[in-house]
């Protein structure tokens, strides 16, 4: 591919011009796009356009300064930013290259946290993955580079800003300068959406018992960080070989011969689930932090041989390695076998699965674990101010030992056949969507209040989806397709209408007095349980007429 084929898409060239206009006022600017977006490409030409403004020192003597974490990261930036920006010289700077003479220096942050007293000065630090930008590594060379040139700028860039343990990137930076929804990016084709399945023979429950317990003081149900029951639960998911089994066999079933990354808990049970597919006659390779760069290019390399080739790898297994910075848009399922992991954790490791690739249509996740039925893919919030070490949960995120995990004989038995039950798309969404079906076959999805309310249809003859949105008196028809489709669509809508996403009191009480008068006499057999229920039956009675001019569905709740 040459500069000539190279185009950006709307959402990029928006982002990028809305962190060129901050670092032109501000010292800071953080952007926020999800895996897939092309976060690589906007900063190549945020770097780009940078170099070219009138900010800071001229133009032939500024030096940008991109900081990231592993080695495949950072080659992978250079590599991208060498597309794009083909005049710009750039240099690597880690534990076997030292040079700082390219405009644009592509660091390891871990080596450079050792040598930044002798870095040159430099006019902008870019940090990739900034939810990593508070630890005390990157700050250590910030703070330095900012006593070395006091005008220096800091960009941000993060799929995930909300860190696992709750600290806030508010110290860094002042305001999130430019967002790209999830949900906007697969509403416009350039990312598919993800059909999500919980495996559970019970293991589940006996996750549960061992991570979920009470806190007295206020009665809530938190997760626990004791060192002994993270171990209990990791050996649920790891010393089981009939587990292993299992895995194979659904894997078998919803994503036979599609490239699979498979997340594990450990190193000795990422080899092992390795093993399992070898031995059932299907390419697997493996990656871990142990390995030599070389050994780690290798299986990389083997994972990306074509289909039929016979040292081609169908499957890559990992333990905490894959999760961020890793682009393989061919990837079409993802298996979880971790107890749980924090939301932003959870959201990376789908997003492996999510690009868009030719004759790709859906990403298949299985989760063996807890993760999808505590977190949302769409659900992420942003918040740069964090919490208090007092409100702060006592989850750790641990998956990411090395060592074996401890028997002490709590291993449940798994003989029967392991079901599967698919998450439906609107409960991975941000927004409360309520459930119904009318008595004509016709299944309705709505989600707001009175005065706005989100409707998608289900049409029982060919089960296609239509949704549309009501605001005041209007009722805007948006899209007809698959639910996913729609319902992107549809949260795209409301986020620009900004439909509120908090639970409230009200919502769980007893239908008003009010609300059942209105609902007298039209809905024989959908009876509301709460108030949220009820508003949106009136929302639905009173519009149900548009409704069905809109959509050609008859809807008798």
């Amino acid at each position: 591919m040459t500069t000539k084929n190279l185009s950006l898409r709307p959402y990029q060239v928006s982002m990028i011009d809305d962190a060129l206009e901050a670092l032109s006022c501000e010292d800071t600017a953080l952007c926020i796009a999800p895996t897939g977006a092309g976060k690589t490409v906007i900063l190549s030409q945020i770097m780009k356009g940078y170099l070219k403004s009138g900010q800071g020192r001229s133009s032939s003597r500024k030096k940008i300064l991109v900081l990231q974490h592993t080695k495949e990261l950072l080659q992978q930036n250079r590599d991208k930013v060498a597309l794009w920006c083909p005049k710009i010289k750039t240099s690597l700077f880690h534990s076997e290259e030292k040079d700082t003479q390219g405009r644009i220096v592509f660091a390891m942050v871990q080596t450079l946290s050792r040598h930044y007293r002798k870095f040159p000065k430099v006019d902008l630090v870019v940090i990739d993955e900034a939810h990593h930008a508070i630890a005390k590594s990157y700050l250590t060379i910030v703070n330095h580079l900012k006593a070395k040139n006091p005008d220096v700028k800091i960009l941000g860039m993060t799929a995930t800003p909300n860190r696992g343990d709750r600290k806030g990137l508010k110290s860094l930076f002042k305001s999130v300068t430019s967002q790209i929804h999830l949900s906007d990016l697969m509403s416009d084709g350039y990312l598919v959406s993800p059909r999500i399945f919980t495996v559970d023979a019970g293991q589940q429950k006996d996750l549960r018992s061992i991570l979920w317990t009470q806190d007295n003081s206020d009665g809530q149900s938190r997760f626990i960080n004791q060192q002994q029951q993270w171990d209990k639960a990791n050996t649920i998911l790891t010393d089981n070989l009939s587990l292993n089994e299992e895995v194979i066999r659904h894997w078998q079933e919803k994503a036979q011969g599609k490239k699979t990354v498979v997340f594990c808990s450990t190193l000795y049970h990422a080899q092992e689930i390795r093993d399992t597919f070898e031995k059932n006659g299907i390419g697997a390779t493996h990656i871990n932090g142990e390995m030599s760069s070389e050994e780690r290019l290798e299986s990389l390399r083997r994972f990306d041989l074509n289909q039929g080739d016979p040292h081609e790898a169908t499957v890559i297994t990992n333990a905490a390695v894959l999760t961020e910075g890793w682009d393989f848009p061919a990837i079409e399922c993802v298996i979880l076998l971790r107890p749980m992991s924090y939301e932003a954790t959870y959201v990376q490791m789908i997003g492996r699965g999510l690009r868009s690739s030719p004759g790709k249509k859906e990403c298949i996740v299985l989760d063996f674990g807890m993760s999808s039925s505590r977190h949302k893919v769409f659900g992420m919030e942003t918040d740069l101010v964090g919490k208090t070490d007092k409100e702060k949960p006592v989850v750790e995120d641990i998956f990411s030992f090395e060592e074996d995990p401890l028997d002490d004989g709590f291993v449940p038995s798994y003989s029967a056949p392991i079901p599967l039950k698919e998450i439906a798309p609107h409960l991975q969404s941000p927004y409360l969507w309520e459930a119904f079906e009318s008595r004509t076959g016709t299944e309705v999805l709505m989600a707001g209040g009175y005065n706005q309310t989100a409707f998608i249809i289900k049409q029982p003859e060919d089960h296609t989806h239509i949704s549309l949105v009501k605001s005041g008196q209007d009722i805007q028809l948006l899209k007809t397709g698959s639910l996913p489709e729609v319902l992107c669509a549809c949260e795209k809508t409301m986020r620009e209408m900004d439909f509120w996403k908090s639970p409230a009191l009200w919502m769980s009480k007893s239908p008003s007095e009010k609300q059942w008068a209105c609902l007298a006499g039209a809905y024989h057999y959908t009876r509301p349980r709460n108030s949220y229920q009820a508003t949106l039956l009136v929302s639905l009675n009173l519009n149900k007429r548009k409704i069905q001019e809109a959509t050609k569905c008859q809807i008798r709740l």
